[in-house]
């Protein structure tokens, strides 16, 4: 029995020396194809587009293609899936944001960054309130009195089980105002719904905010940061305007469970001299977004897990 029990302790032993030597040779040859990093978004979108300066920068710190797939489908669920069953061990990604936390609070989504290795905060969107430019609102104060005066009268242009869902949400907590909440979808949806008149208030990023004010379709009424944003220092924050109401939407970059220490490694270096090429910054500048700061894996799961617990607070509040 005894000589069995030492067979077995020593077969196991060879298998478990012979895993590592194969990841560790996994990771000395990584990466030796393409990498596809999925969006669970259609083309276009400001996830897409910053994704798309990311692997276009980050191709030449890993020495080899990375290419965007567009995967859309289950509110997020089939481009998760798809990457929290991967088992090609760093040649497939999701890069989501904030919406994979909403969409577990509401229960769209059975997985959570979990069942995923979180490997970098790769840029982040500043958001604001808009209305249309014929609208009788000049500010957010302005808007919250008439809808306190008008209970239930105006419409909130979202995306249910979306971070713009939350956004409204926190709206009518912190300003005790009742709003219809509206299942408009996307950006391009919701920024219709509120040109065609079929809404009355939405959330963009301030980037867009921007064009639209400079366009003359909408007015920004809040910005939803603590200070006023760089891009556009003349619009107000809703913090200065009495609302504590602050939400940003963060891309973060996962990587399939179990991911090899190794190729961990090699991307912890790969996104920091990603940080710091200059090309680059100029590049996710030019498209609005920021992403000045290199956290490695372990600082990245612990952004997200503070992410994901503050969401999961606010879905309470919220009712869910």
């Amino acid at each position: 029995m005894k000589k069995i029990s030492l067979l077995l302790l020593t077969v196991l032993m060879a298998v478990l020396f012979l895993a590592a030597c194969n990841s560790s040779e996994a990771s000395e040859d990584y990466p030796e194809g393409t990498i596809e990093i999925l969006i669970p978004y259609s083309a276009g979108g400001q996830t897409d587009i910053s994704a798309r300066v990311f692997a276009e920068h980050i191709q030449k710190y890993l020495d080899t293609d990375v290419v965007i797939i567009n995967q859309t489908g289950g509110s997020g669920a089939v481009a998760l899936n798809e990457v929290a069953s991967d088992d090609s061990e760093g040649y497939k990604f999701l890069l989501h944001h904030d919406a994979m936390h909403t969409g577990y609070a509401v229960g769209q989504l059975e997985q959570t960054f979990e069942d995923l290795t979180p490997l970098d905060v790769s840029a982040a969107v500043n958001q604001a309130f808009v209305v249309h430019a014929d609208s009788p609102w000049d500010n957010l104060t302005e808007f919250v009195e008439d809808s306190q005066a008008n209970p239930g009268e105006y419409v909130y242009a979202a995306d249910i089980g979306g971070t713009t869902h939350f956004m409204g949400g926190m709206l009518t907590q912190a300003t005790d105002i009742d709003l219809k909440m509206q299942d408009v979808g996307g950006e391009a949806e919701r920024m219709a719904a509120l040109l065609g008149g079929h809404a009355d208030i939405a959330v963009t990023s301030v980037s867009n905010a921007v064009d639209y004010v400079e366009s003359g379709d909408y007015k920004v009424l809040a910005v939803l940061t603590e200070e006023r944003d760089e891009l556009a220092p003349d619009f107000p924050t809703a913090i200065e305007q009495g609302f504590d109401i602050t939400f940003s939407v963060t891309n973060v970059l996962y990587g399939p469970p179990e991911l090899p220490e190794g190729i961990i490694e090699i991307w912890d270096e790969a996104t920091e001299e990603l940080v710091a090429d200059e090309e680059y910054q100029q590049a996710i500048s030019d498209v609005n977004m920021v992403h000045d700061k290199a956290l490695n894996q372990e600082e990245t799961e612990k952004h997200v897990k503070e992410s994901f617990d503050y969401i999961q607070g606010l879905g309470e509040d919220l009712g869910y």
